[in-house]
């Protein structure tokens, strides 16, 4: 991939990279092509498909570096929907040309960036589906490795309960939307939760023995001093190491 790393370097720094949000997602797009390119080699998939998924996991966040450009946040709800706005990007100037010209995975690679940052995928074929769901893995595997909650410090939860439709999904091992939750203690906890919409039982040989799930639940405990909440934040510590400890065993197969 260095010819298209290449390319994609040549495309970034058309922004301002002093920006840390600029070098952040740079940065963020290298580790899922290679969380992605990894998850598809463990998949055993066709050495073409291997190399389309991977150039998928580069782009994806393309549409972030316009967002920070024009509006200086990656909220969004307060500018565009980034994966929708790289879907038009990429489709509308041919973008992929200057990468490949091979066609064939065209609409499986924008369908994937568009459905990455999605509460569920939409509708897509068998090969579009797979594609969404390596780059889906990828970008949550590298967030949650790579400090995707590098902001703790700014989050004041002291006191702050957690609201009874986060804990209980979280114990039923149910996707958190962002209407679910009523505070930043919630929103902390929604992040942690995006583990049980990883796809792959390999994706999470990356993430056991991190201590992720330990880390954000220690920083939380000594946050808050409220007993209710200290109860349940080391009930969803136990729930969600027991859950990636079962996915990396036996848990469901791909």
């Amino acid at each position: 991939m260095k010819k298209e790393l290449l390319e994609f370097k040549k495309h970034v720094e058309k922004y301002d990279f002093k920006n840390l949000g600029i070098k952040f997602k740079y940065n963020h797009s290298i580790g899922v092509m290679k969380i992605g390119n990894s998850i598809a080699k463990k998949l055993k998939l066709k050495d073409n498909e291997v190399y389309m998924v991977t150039l998928a996991c580069l782009l994806h966040d393309i549409g972030r570096f316009d967002q920070l450009k024009i509006y200086d946040t990656f909220n969004d709800k307060k500018s565009f929907d980034h994966g929708d706005y790289a879907y038009n990007y990429i489709k509308k100037n041919n973008y992929l040309r200057k990468y490949t010209d091979d066609t064939t995975y065209d609409t499986a690679i924008l369908k994937s960036i568009k459905y990455h940052n999605k509460f569920k995928i939409g509708k897509c074929n068998e090969i579009e589906l797979l594609f969404s769901k390596i780059v889906r893995d990828a970008d949550k595997v590298d967030i949650l490795l790579n400090d995707g909650f590098k902001k703790f410090s700014e989050y004041e939860t002291n006191e702050l309960e957690i609201s009874d439709s986060v804990y209980n999904k979280i114990l039923n091992e149910k996707d958190i939307s962002y209407d679910d939750t009523n505070n930043k203690l919630d929103r902390i906890l929604l992040g942690l939760a995006m583990i049980y919409d990883i796809n792959f039982d390999c994706s999470f040989s990356f993430i056991k023995g991190k201590g992720i799930v330990k880390r954000v639940i220690g920083f939380l405990k000594a946050k808050n001093k409220n007993k209710d909440t200290l109860d349940k934040l080391n009930i969803i510590e136990k729930k969600l190491e027991e859950y990636i400890e079962r996915r990396v065993n036996n848990g469901k197969k791909v």
